[in-house]
Formats: C-alpha cells, sequence, structure tokens
C-alpha cells in the first residue's frame, strides 16, 4: 500500500512540475525600398514577455505564436497606415518569437 501511495505521490508531482514559467522573445525585421533604388533591412528588437503564470510548453508556444501575430499585424498596420499604403515590391515586415525558461 505504501508503494502503491508512492509512487502515486510521485506521479503527482512529476506532472505538476511540468509546468514553468516562460518568456516570449520577439524581433521584427523590416525591409524597405530607401531612395538610392536599394532596400534597407532593419531588425528591431523587440519584446520580452515573462508570462506570469507557469504553463505547459504547449501553452507558452501558443501564447508566443499569438503575440508574434499581434506583433506583426500592429507593426504592419502601423508602417502601412493600416492599408491605406501598401507595402512596395520587395519591401517586407517579419516577426519571429520563440520561448525561453
Amino acid at each position: 500500500m505504501k508503494k502503491t501511495l508512492l509512487l502515486l505521490l510521485g506521479i503527482i508531482l512529476s506532472l505538476c512540475s511540468c509546468k514553468k514559467t516562460y518568456t516570449c522573445s520577439c524581433s521584427t525585421s523590416y525591409t524597405f525600398k530607401n531612395s538610392s533604388s536599394g532596400y534597407t533591412n532593419i531588425i528591431i528588437p523587440g519584446s520580452k514577455t515573462s508570462y506570469s503564470q507557469k504553463m505547459t510548453k504547449k501553452q507558452a508556444v501558443e501564447a508566443c505564436r499569438h503575440e508574434q501575430n499581434s506583433i506583426q499585424t500592429n507593426f504592419t498596420n502601423g508602417i502601412t497606415g493600416n492599408g491605406s499604403s501598401p507595402l512596395l515590391t520587395g519591401e517586407s515586415v517579419d516577426t519571429s518569437c520563440g520561448i525561453n525558461l
């Protein structure tokens, strides 16, 4: 009986320890046409958001992916005036995010 309880307790503790505090780190790359008929690429270091709640890696990846999409949309809307001035051919905005412990 004791062995069963200890085994059960070990399983419960191992499942609880899967949740950790993650940080989502993002950066945005903006390539635009400059006046000398070339292109300029600017990499903008983005946010490092620490999630206040402990979560599983899958939850952290989903939250970070959502943050990536939001940053990408906000940045693109800011540059294009909410779509009134679309990006020129060859111009781009790319946001990438990843999780860290």
